[in-house]
């Protein structure tokens, strides 16, 4: 299990969840401290190499990938320098897909392929209207989903179409929704028939999202969960 922390010196920690009944502090086999202090903000896992994401600094790098193949002693393989804090990130056909703080570049694009020669794909990413940042990214098939911080002028999340290639590039798109709140948390099921949307509406925390609809420019969202509960994340 790897957990990004506010740790200054040991931003990553990683446990052994073998036993996940008796999982304690004491289970904890490792950490990566990132340069800087707790700048950790999302993960992503592809079989023996952990990619990680971090606010913008002027002093060290934004994306790092590890080899993990020993979770005791993880192994620094690429640094990728960009613009902007790296707010959600999802792995897809060897990209990073990340949502990002980004002014002219919301949606930013990562090649993986080759973790030790990390590079923005072609083109970098998708620079959508004002400056609200991206706080949630899901790819699935053909599409990948954004989710951006609460504007007065903008709608909240949007489809892009990858079928192109792994950097949108329209039309066909984008397609934009209102949430009414920021989209704090995306996840998509891997047919990319339905996505779910966290969000800090208070009327609509949980929004179920139907991926044919939105792409044929209508309003997608089929079901909502309001569990007053706060918002969601």
């Amino acid at each position: 299990l790897y957990v990004s922390t506010g740790d200054a010196g040991a931003e990553v920690k990683i446990y052994d969840i073998s036993n996940p009944a008796l999982l304690s502090g004491d289970d904890g086999i490792a950490s990566i401290n990132i340069p800087g202090d707790g700048r950790v903000r999302s993960l992503a896992l592809f079989a023996t190499t952990l990619f990680a994401g971090a606010t913008e600094s002027s002093m060290a790098e934004e994306f790092f990938a590890y080899d993990i193949s020993n979770p005791q002693s993880p192994d620094l393989l690429g640094t990728l320098e960009d613009t902007g804090s790296m707010h959600d990130m999802s792995l897809h056909d060897g990209y990073a897909y990340i949502a990002s703080s980004m002014d002219a570049g919301e949606l930013r694009v990562i090649d993986v392929f080759d973790p030790e020669s990390l590079a923005l794909a072609s083109g970098g990413g998708y620079n959508l209207t004002d400056v609200h940042d991206g706080l949630s990214v899901a790819p699935a098939g053909d599409s990948v989903l954004l989710g951006r911080r609460s504007g007065e002028v903008i709608e909240e999340l949007i489809l892009f179409d990858l079928s192109a290639g792994p950097v949108p590039a329209p039309p066909p798109g984008p397609w934009y929704q209102e949430i009414s709140g920021d989209v704090q948390g995306l996840a998509m099921e891997p047919g990319a028939r339905y996505a779910f949307a966290a969000t800090n509406n208070e009327a609509a925390e949980l929004q179920v999202i139907n991926m044919a609809i939105f792409a044929q420019g209508q309003p997608p969202v089929v079901e909502i969960g309001n569990p007053d509960l706060g918002g969601g994340r």
